[in-house]
């Protein structure tokens, strides 16, 4: 098989194709502009999205929903038009794709938001509707030459974990193998966060973004063609990338190495110094440190500088991942926050304060080691909010946990 590969997609981007293609793909750049090989080489990644009996109907009904865990999606190789401006978000499949016989109505619903089990976080994602091409099908106001991917911004978007966790690992499984050469389509758009991670989309997309819903602001009412689509994203599990997962040879290092490129983060790994420096994360809500000036100045009396970040040093995802990327160890109570250890450099080290009992898996996505406490608690039930940590750093550490403000 060859695939005969025409500018835009430029030589370099090649970089970044999985290692475990066939040996009998050769790539070849043409200076001419070969638009239908362009399209063969298009489906042949997004039929790498499934597998089995939905990558066999793909390629004979053209298109293909799976339903996976924590999310659904549907992948389509043919042309589509999406209605935006109205609720549901509407995908007409206009090149003959036949949808299953089973589906209700002859269409299928979708919330692209991985994390359908959660129906706090579904309540808060609009569904959107894919229909069989009607006899007379709405004109299109705009025409796109990249394939779609349709996703949501509601459910939990806007907590760090969640945006990294739910959003963007999700949609760098779905995208990277296409290289920028696809157009993202926001439903439940929300321009803070497009604004907030502008530099890691703009690494996923080439292209403007689509707004296709918003309940903050409005979208303008069109119908956008597209060669082919996807609804929906890819999901492998909490901060995790399967490199044995459909599409397949993209690791959880990848999107580290992805995301710290798209900041532009130093990828030397952390040199030796004389004090090395601590960021602690702070928490005021809830499972807050009683004691946290204290083990700010214990940690300098170690020889070690500290320094506290607050949730409002966070919202500057750059800034922030500039100073946890420039510093040596990242401690923090189990949370939200501890997902800025994708910002750390090799070498650098993890410290996490974990309730007792706690039995989460620990996974190697930052290339530094990890350290955690477990603590003694005064009650059996998990509902610790607060707590007080004495001895020393690094060596065991006892914490003493409270429920609510009483101690």
């Amino acid at each position: 098989m060859q695939c005969n590969i025409s500018p835009p997609l430029r030589l370099w981007k090649l970089q970044l194709l999985p290692h475990n293609w066939p040996q009998s793909l050769s790539v070849t750049i043409s200076n001419d502009t070969v638009p239908e090989r362009t399209d063969q080489f298009t489906r042949f990644i997004l039929r790498r999205l499934v597998r089995g009996s939905a990558r066999r109907q793909l390629s004979r009904d053209g298109v293909a929903c799976i339903s996976d865990p924590e999310s659904d999606i549907c992948v389509t190789t043919g042309p589509v038009r999406i209605s935006t401006g109205a609720s549901p978000t509407a995908v007409y499949l206009t090149g003959n794709q036949r949808l299953p016989l089973e589906t209700p109505d002859a269409s299928v619903r979708v919330r692209p938001y991985a994390r359908k089990t959660d129906r706090v976080a579904m309540s808060r994602t609009s569904p959107v509707a894919i229909l069989p091409g009607p006899p007379d099908p709405p004109q299109c106001d705009v025409d796109h030459s990249v394939p779609a991917v349709v996703f949501s911004t509601g459910g939990f978007a806007g907590n760090f974990f969640h945006d990294i966790n739910d959003v963007l690992i999700p949609l760098f499984l779905t995208t990277a193998d296409l290289h920028s050469r696809v157009q993202l389509v926001v439903t439940d758009y929300e321009g803070y966060w497009v604004r907030k991670y502008r530099r890691v989309l703009s690494r996923l997309s080439g292209h403007d973004i689509v707004v296709a819903s918003s309940s903050s602001s409005a979208a303008e009412a069109r119908v956008h063609c597209f060669p082919a689509a996807v609804v929906g994203l890819k999901y492998h599990g909490n901060l995790l990338c399967n490199s044995t997962s459909p599409p397949g040879g993209i690791s959880t290092a990848d999107f580290r190495n992805f995301i710290r490129s798209s900041l532009s983060l130093d990828a030397a790994p952390a040199a030796a110094r004389e004090l090395p420096v601590l960021v602690l994360l702070s928490r005021k809500k809830s499972r807050m440190l009683l004691n946290e000036e204290e083990v700010v100045g214990l940690a300098e009396s170690v020889w070690v500088q500290g320094g506290v970040a607050t949730a409002e040093a966070m919202r500057d995802v750059q800034e922030f991942a500039e100073a946890v990327n420039g510093c040596d160890v990242l401690m923090g109570v189990h949370g939200a926050g501890m997902t800025n250890m994708v910002f750390l450099r090799a070498g650098a080290v993890l410290l996490q304060v974990v309730p007792w009992g706690w039995t989460g898996r620990r996974r190697r996505t930052t290339g530094g080691r990890h350290g955690g406490w477990g603590c003694s608690t005064w009650s059996t039930t998990s509902g610790w909010r607060r707590a007080r940590c004495t001895s020393s750093i690094p060596r065991t550490t006892r914490c003493w946990w409270t429920r609510g403000g009483s101690t």
